[in-house]
């Protein structure tokens, strides 16, 4: 019979012993405390935990070691909304870097998770990026992209009132 925090103390332990390895230990162990507390953590703080564990990592080792803290947390079964949330930061980090390919992968992956009936917010930074960042195909790549992922929704959608 051991001891079980209960979930919500999950969270401040973790950071605590993470804090502690930073202050005393070495930066690779505090990296893996917070390594494992993104998979500890209760799905609801998954995102949380992993926007803090890209931080102390982009401030202790730099921003390039965070892209596969991103990557992990994109592949990690975050809901889909997170996972949105973690591209469009990721794509940000690529063209901050001056990875503009990158980053348009970036995007192209997010954009299944964007339904553009109900998330104009997602497609109009995709939009800025390519007016920024792209030329007449890659636009317009983004806009058949965009008129996909709304044709499969709308399936969904239909399927799922016909059953």
């Amino acid at each position: 019979m051991g001891f079980e925090a209960p979930a919500d103390a999950v969270k401040p332990l973790y950071l605590q012993y993470a804090k502690l390895e930073e202050d005393y230990g070495l930066a690779k162990g505090a990296m893996k405390v917070y390594d494992q507390a993104t998979k500890a953590v209760p799905n609801q703080e998954k995102l949380d935990m992993y926007e803090i564990y890209i931080a102390r990592a982009a401030e202790i080792f730099g921003v390039p070691k965070t892209r596969e803290i991103y990557e992990q947390a994109i592949e990690s079964g975050l809901p889909d909304k997170d996972v949105k949330t973690m591209c469009l930061k990721y794509a940000e980090l690529e063209k901050s870097l001056g990875e503009i390919d990158c980053a348009r992968g970036i995007y192209v992956f997010a954009s299944q998770f964007a339904d553009p009936r109900s998330d104009a917010e997602f497609w109009d930074k995709w939009r800025q990026f390519e007016v920024q960042h792209g030329n007449e195909d890659t636009f317009r790549e983004m806009l058949q992209i965009k008129r996909s992922v709304s044709a499969s929704y709308s399936q969904v959608l239909h399927r799922s009132g016909t059953s």
